[in-house]
């Protein structure tokens, strides 16, 4: 790798997320469990987590500025509930 890649990590907030970081071309370059890691050159990548019940999807942005290593926390999966517990998502049926 060229002396302008960045090290990254993609850290889920649910340790049983399944993680990806996927590149221009779609192309998966990293995944694991609970996080990802990789040596990748600067640009536009999709960050991804998945577990069996949902999935979340972001667009990171990466610049020599971030050189030469960067962490990146993903937002929480959540889960709906009918009482309004820290980290749930709520569905209204009126």
């Amino acid at each position: 790798m060229s002396s302008s890649g960045i090290n990254v990590t993609l850290i889920s907030k649910e340790p049983a997320a399944e993680v990806f970081l996927i590149d221009r071309t779609l192309k998966v370059v990293s995944r694991g469990l609970g996080k990802a890691e990789a040596q990748i050159a600067p640009g536009i990548y999709r960050a991804k987590q998945w577990t069996s019940a949902r999935e979340h999807m972001e667009m990171i942005e990466l610049t020599e500025a971030d050189a030469p290593s960067k962490t990146i926390a993903l937002d929480s999966l959540g889960f709906r509930s009918p009482f309004p517990l820290a980290g749930t998502e709520s569905k209204h049926e009126y």
